[in-house]
């Protein structure tokens, strides 16, 4: 039997394990970046148009990752992102430097680094897959996972602190940027000399026929025959509209607090996410680790849309920026310290050269229409709002009563998941990878 322990294990444990902070680190402290600058200099009325068109590309973008992952080599696929992703902050950096007017940079940053969260995890979580079996993820993933949170504790911490000085200078976010392209560059390097003598073991798709159209076809036979896939759906979809609305009325309430200063913004969207990432930091090494491997997958996903439903009652409840920012806090503490663990272990039973394109579905097409979904509801709030047909506190009761609907309706799908769990088990779809994660604990 393979030894878990073994050197070779462990260094690609500890590869992943820095990859995945490096690439939230850079994420985090971009996001902060350009969420400050958004909505200081634009306005958070247009937050909805923003998140609809960087949906829309993000879509795009999955599409085409699709169509690769399964095709060709996750490990490559990763060097080839972090280097492209690079390149991109190396080209923001002389956009900045040139004053391009912040109406364009701001956008493109929050483009780029919405790119940055739905791709690279997608490609970063398909080869943590292919490197160990169901029966191994559910020891490794939540020690993996927790170095998302050490580079969200870090790129959040940076962004707080960098805005003073950066104001102090009167500089603007160039040097950012530089740091974030040599991260990326030092992460890519870490992971080629990590895997120089590893075999990935993963079967790839043999399919001729690669295009887009067959690769939808992949995701929706899965999440349409299956009857528990089909549950995780509306779990999703329903569960990414209450974080949407959360989300949006938590950066109004601090538009609002803040005046709509710029450096205000960011320290106080900064320091609250790292008291946030402190707070999920704590929760996978407490909570995640112990009971993850102890709670039944089917019971799993009940989990996150209890939370939300108490979320969106808290922000509710306690009106203004605190209210909606206690809710905020336990419902992204929950979604990453709990349900990405328990979607990675569930894509697990997928097979490996139909398991990124199912990935794909469960980890951004779903929150992504989820987005549309509450962007385009948003905007005609907003039009409601500006034409005085509504009050600003009609306002808040329609879109956080929206996301307690929402909430409740994913927390009864967590109830059908569980009831058709063991049937689903039985699906023939699921029967290569049982093979797999067996032969993969044998040396021959």
């Amino acid at each position: 039997m393979t030894n878990w322990f073994g050197t070779q294990h462990v260094k690609l444990v500890l590869a992943l394990w820095f990859l995945l902070a490096i690439n939230m680190m850079v994420m985090e402290l971009s996001d902060v970046v350009a969420t400050a600058g958004f909505v200081s200099n634009i306005g958070s009325d247009s937050l909805p148009w923003l998140w609809l068109v960087m949906t829309l590309l993000t879509l795009v973008g999955a599409s085409g990752y699709s169509v690769l992952v399964d095709r060709y080599s996750r490990l490559n696929l990763i060097t080839w992102l972090l280097g492209l992703m690079g390149m991109f902050y190396l080209a923001l950096m002389f956009l900045f430097r040139a004053q391009i007017p912040d109406k364009i940079t701001f956008p493109l940053l929050s483009i780029i680094t919405d790119q940055q969260y739905y791709i690279l995890p997608l490609a970063f979580w398909a080869l943590a897959n292919d490197v160990f079996s169901v029966t191994e993820g559910k020891r490794v993933f939540p020690l993996v996972a927790s170095g998302a949170v050490i580079g969200s504790l870090a790129g959040n911490s940076l962004a707080g602190v960098s805005a003073e000085l950066l104001e102090q200078q009167s500089a603007g976010p160039e040097a950012i940027f530089v740091l974030a392209a040599l991260l990326l560059i030092v992460s890519m390097i870490v992971l080629r000399i990590a895997f120089f003598r590893h075999h990935v073991r993963a079967r790839q798709s043999k399919d001729e026929d690669t295009s887009l159209m067959k690769s939808l076809q992949v995701g929706i036979e899965y999440f349409s025959k299956v009857a528990m896939l089909k549950m995780v759906a509306i779990i999703m979809l329903l569960s990414g509209v209450a974080l949407a609305m959360l989300e949006f009325y938590f950066l109004r309430s601090i538009e609002t607090n803040t005046s709509g200063n710029s450096l205000e913004f960011q320290q106080f969207l900064g320091y609250f996410k790292t008291a946030q990432t402190i707070g999920l930091l704590t929760f996978q090494w407490l909570i995640t680790r112990r009971l993850l491997e102890k709670v039944a997958l089917k019971n799993s996903f009940m989990v996150l849309p209890a939370f939300l439903l108490g979320a969106s009652g808290i922000a509710l409840g306690l009106v203004g920026v605190w209210g909606v920012a206690i809710g905020r806090f336990f419902a992204r503490m929950v979604q990453r310290g709990w349900d990405e663990p328990t979607r990675k272990s569930l894509q697990g039973l997928i097979p490996d050269e139909r398991r990124g394109r199912v990935a794909l579905f469960m980890d951004s097409v779903f929150y992504n229409f989820a987005t549309i979904a509450s962007s385009l509801w948003m905007a005609l709030l907003l039009w409601l709002l500006r034409s005085a047909m509504i009050t600003e506190p009609v306002f808040q009761y329609i879109s956080l009563g929206t996301a307690l609907v929402a909430a409740f309706g994913a927390m009864l799908a967590g109830f059908n998941f569980h009831r058709v769990y063991e049937k689903s088990l039985l699906d023939w779809r699921f029967a290569r990878s049982k093979r797999k994660s067996v032969l993969d604990n044998i040396e021959f």
